[in-house]
Order: C-alpha cells, then structure tokens, then sequence
C-alpha cells in the first residue's frame, strides 16, 4: 500500500540498507562501512518522527502506516549496527592488524575496537601473565607482526550470491574460466572472488551489484 504524500525514495533507501545489512552479516570479513546510507536512513527516522509527532493525529488512518515505516527503519539500522560490532568484537585483533580492513571502519568503530583489545589485553595479564612466578615465567611477549601469525583468520568460504545487475564476464576462479553473470542469477563462489560485486556501488550511491543469500 502507497501512503499519500510519502517518498517513493524512503523504499530504495531503506531496500539499499536492508540490501547492506544482508551482505554485512553473511560476508566472513567486514564490509565498508556504509556511512551515507546510513546517514540518509537516520535522516528519514528524524523526519518520520516529525510527522508523527506533528502533521498526523492520533487518529489519522495514516498513522498506523507511518508507525510502521518508523520503526522498520529504526530496527534494520540497529541490526545493521548490532552486525558490525558483532564482527568487530569477534575479529578485533585481526580487523586492527590490516590496514585494509581497519580502513574499513568508522572512526568511532575504531576507537571501540582498539578500546576493546585493550580490555583483554588487561585481562589476560591480570589473570595470566600477570601471576607468573619469576624463574617459571617460559612466556615471550609477541610484536605485532607475530601475533597476527596466531591468530584465527576470517574464513574465506564458499557463499550464495544473487546477482543483482548484468555483471558481465566475472572470474569466479572456476577451472572453466570467468562466467557471464546476469540479473537474478544465483551464484555459489569464494567469498573473495564475489566481494568486488559486493563493493561495486557506483558514484551515485548505487545499490551493490550483487547480495549475499
């Protein structure tokens, strides 16, 4: 149902996020974050709760709607940010140690991330290292560089991908070669040789070509 007097926009902008979050849960490595996206949706939740708040009685017909619409928007930006810091807290230490993917995060994600690892470096050497008797102390402190070694790294497994705009001929690392993907194709691939579909919103804040199912 159409409300009277809504943006046809609101549905793409909140279809992109819910297309974002989608990708961000099943992707095994953190995604961009999608800061303008989510910035347009915080927008929109502002502007719904104006209207309620003003222009639509408690006993408008449209009211029912517009409540809604409100808290769609209001649960799939929490989940989207719920996501992240899920992936953060789990892949902290490995998120920190590359480049690429702490570029991906937000500087407020960043501070979290770093305020994190502190805690459990703290923790550990309160409870850990920190008892060891000096003569039995058989531990060496790791730079870095060397824990990264040790650490588990995020899979690179086998994902579904729905292809959500002709993609062309894409090297999906098959033994045949690249595949010509279309619209609507259902692709089973490496998650690192789908991830630059993932990526491919255009200029314009274009939705990304493909979504992980």
């Amino acid at each position: 149902m159409e409300i009277d007097g809504a943006d046809p926009n609101v549905n793409d902008d909140v279809g992109r996020l819910m297309q974002a979050y989608v990708n961000e849960k099943c992707a095994p490595h953190i995604l961009p974050y999608e800061q303008q996206l989510a910035g347009i949706i915080v927008e929109l939740v502002g502007l719904q709760e104006e209207k309620m708040g003003g222009e639509l009685s408690a006993s408008d017909p449209r009211r029912p709607y517009y409540e809604l619409e409100l808290e769609r928007m209001r649960w799939l930006l929490r989940a989207y940010l719920r996501t992240r810091l899920l992936k953060i807290n789990t892949h902290a230490f490995t998120i920190l140690l590359s480049p690429e993917l702490k570029s991906r995060l937000t500087a407020a994600e960043v501070e979290y991330a770093e305020g994190y690892v502190t805690l459990v470096e703290e923790h550990v050497k309160a409870s850990v290292t920190g008892r060891l008797k000096a003569g039995d102390d058989n531990c060496h402190v790791l730079a870095p560089s060397d824990l990264a070694l040790l650490l588990p790294r995020q899979h690179d497994g086998v994902v579904f991908c729905r292809i959500d705009a002709d993609a062309g001929q894409v090297d999906l690392g098959l033994s045949a070669g690249s595949a010509e993907l279309r619209r609507g194709d259902i692709v089973a691939s490496s998650f690192s040789d789908v991830e630059p579909l993932l990526l491919s919103a255009g200029a314009d804040g274009g939705p990304a070509m493909a979504t992980l199912v």
